[in-house]
């Protein structure tokens, strides 16, 4: 059985001010899996592909996007379903930004283990979505 992600629903639920670029963070993820975009990567996707209009030089922009996809990841947390917030990451690095690696080293006191704790979480998410386990709704 499938876990249906209604675009709508996680929108309403998010804060006022990140509703719109949650909405298009989940609009492109679900475009992305539709049209099979695959790359070398995968799934994964910079900011700058999620939010096009944002400028990633401006700290605004990048602690904009920071917080919508913190929203998703409670979101997802909440559901028991793979953090999908996992799959859109920095440029330079291809691993997530600054709230999980933050979050990692306070949860488990070391960074020894993160980037295979980022690989898997990318891995399950994307798996869950290619195959249909969660179907996004727009």
């Amino acid at each position: 059985m499938a876990f249906v992600l209604n675009i709508s629903e996680v929108v309403e639920l998010a804060t006022p001010r990140n509703r719109k670029l949650l909405k298009q963070i989940l609009e492109n993820m679900a475009d992305f899996v539709v049209n099979g975009l695959r790359l070398e990567n995968g799934l994964l996707r910079s900011y700058q592909e999620y939010a096009p209009q944002l400028d990633f030089g401006m700290p605004a922009s990048k602690k904009a996007i920071g917080e919508a996809l913190g929203e998703l990841w409670e979101y997802c947390d909440d559901c028991g379903i793979p953090w999908l917030n996992m799959l859109v990451v920095r440029k330079d690095t291809q691993f997530p930004g600054t709230g999980i690696f933050k979050w990692y080293e306070g949860t488990f006191n070391t960074l020894t283990g993160f980037e295979k704790f980022c690989e898997y979480h990318v891995l399950l998410a994307e798996h869950m979505l290619t195959t249909g386990c969660i179907l996004i709704l727009k």
